[in-house]
């Protein structure tokens, strides 16, 4: 019932914990929430960037073959 109240206060219901308790456990909540959403981000913009290395040492790779092939005058 407090993480319920919780978000409807965050999300402008106007109503909100009465005790200090309450209080304490939906700060505790919308905390973890925010700390989980910032580590899904965190982790995806990771994998993203991982990408474009992979790309990029595959494109250094390339180069380099196709610069041996010329120096040895293979088709």
């Amino acid at each position: 019932m407090v993480l319920y109240i919780s978000v409807q206060t965050m999300g402008g219901a106007g109503i909100g914990p009465l005790t200090l308790e309450q209080t304490l456990f939906a700060s505790f909540g919308v905390f973890m929430a925010a700390y989980i959403n910032a580590n899904i981000f965190g982790e995806l913009g990771i994998i993203l960037s991982n990408f474009g290395k992979d790309e990029q040492r595959f494109q250094i790779l390339q180069s380099q073959v196709n610069t041996c092939m010329i120096n040895l005058n293979l088709p």
